[in-house]
């Protein structure tokens, strides 16, 4: 899911309609940006964060994509 923290939903309509992300599911944070109640109950603190639920609806881990290690998380979550 890629959650937008634009100010505006037409800021984030824009951005999805510019690199037409079109076979994603696509969700507005709502008012706030940065200190909107996503952003924060998720602890936000940069873009782009990247979150690993697991099927119990746990966080298993987040952070920046590079500094997650999302295959062998993915894999032994499969396990």
């Amino acid at each position: 899911i890629a959650l937008s923290i634009d100010d505006e939903l037409r800021q984030a309509k824009e951005h999805v309609q510019k690199r037409g992300w079109t076979n994603t599911f696509n969700a507005w944070a709502g008012p706030g940006g940065w200190t909107s109640g996503p952003a924060k109950e998720f602890r936000v603190r940069g873009v782009p964060t990247v979150y690993v639920i697991d099927a119990q609806g746990r966080v298993v881990q987040g952070g920046h994509p590079i500094g997650v290690r999302l295959p062998e998380i993915i894999g032994s979550l499969l396990k």
